[in-house]
């Protein structure tokens, strides 16, 4: 089952998709749009972000290194149950009862970028209205580490 270790260590729930980025006309950002759909409807992307660059501070130039932002960057997940059919469609429950957590780091150069676009159908992933600027990191090293192990 390609989705079990997440589901069962980590109380991750997967479902399998389709990533498509397609290419810029300049160098930074290196994509113009990205689309997020499953695999049996890839022509219904439930993302799609347009990605705009911004004169002068699209390039990668600012170092950036989430180990020095005051805040707390751990993401927390609750239980998840198994499904009915799990021998099918590899659903499995995470086999405990625990709430699980991890702490991310990301550490790269970074860029501003304008972004629109559909985040979320409401169906396949929540409804967000994230738009506005984001930050970009080009080569990021990026870890996860559980919490309380």
């Amino acid at each position: 089952m390609w989705n079990a270790p997440g589901r069962k260590n980590w109380n991750i729930p997967k479902t399998l998709a389709k990533f498509e980025f397609i290419p810029s006309d300049g160098q930074y950002p290196p994509y113009r749009q990205i689309k997020v759909s499953l695999p049996d409807t890839p022509e219904e992307p439930f993302v799609s972000l347009d990605l705009q660059p911004i004169t002068l501070i699209s390039r990668p130039i600012f170092p950036v290194s989430t180990a020095y932002v005051p805040m707390n960057l751990e993401i927390v997940m609750p239980p998840i149950p198994q499904s009915e059919h799990w021998k099918e469609n590899g659903l499995v429950d995470s086999d405990n009862n625990e709430w699980r957590s991890v702490k991310v780091d990301i550490a790269g150069k970074t860029g501003v970028i304008r972004v629109g676009g559909e985040l979320g159908d409401g169906i396949s992933f929540p409804k967000l209205d994230w738009n506005g600027l984001w930050f970009w990191v080009d080569d990021a090293k990026m870890s996860c580490k559980n919490v309380g192990e």
